[in-house]
């Protein structure tokens, strides 16, 4: 074969690449990852997670402060980095529960171990 013809096989190769490419880039995508995808933009699993969380957070207060009174005083605001943000209803409240955050921190760590919490932050704020 001259090199003509082997440079003419070897752009039609490159361009029958190009075109494959290209086709595929443009296949239309799965449903399930267009959910995926909008579930995770819109933040609709981490709604769910955090009602999850905040669910396993009372259960571990009340066992912990003996009894719903307290826990009922708080609520779970989000996990970030390892790290249970729980809002309580005043600075009373915040004070009673610093006193016993080793057991929460323990007790919710063993409640949920693939959540990976580390550490609990308290703050004062709305509960309902």
């Amino acid at each position: 074969m001259d090199t003509d013809a082997q440079q003419k096989l070897a752009d039609l190769a490159a361009r029958s690449e190009k075109e494959r490419k290209r086709f595929y880039a443009r296949r239309p995508k799965r449903a399930a990852d267009v959910v995926a995808a909008v579930v995770a933009k819109r933040g609709y699993a981490a709604s769910r997670a955090a009602g999850e969380l905040d669910r396993v957070w009372r259960a571990a207060a009340g066992k912990v402060l003996g009894g719903d009174a307290l826990a009922a005083q708080t609520r779970v605001e989000g996990l970030s980095r390892g790290r249970l943000d729980v809002v309580v209803a005043n600075h009373v409240v915040m004070q009673e529960i610093n006193f016993h955050r080793p057991r929460l921190l323990a007790e919710a760590q063993a409640a949920v171990p693939s959540a990976r919490i580390a550490s609990i932050r308290f703050k004062v704020g709305r509960t309902h």
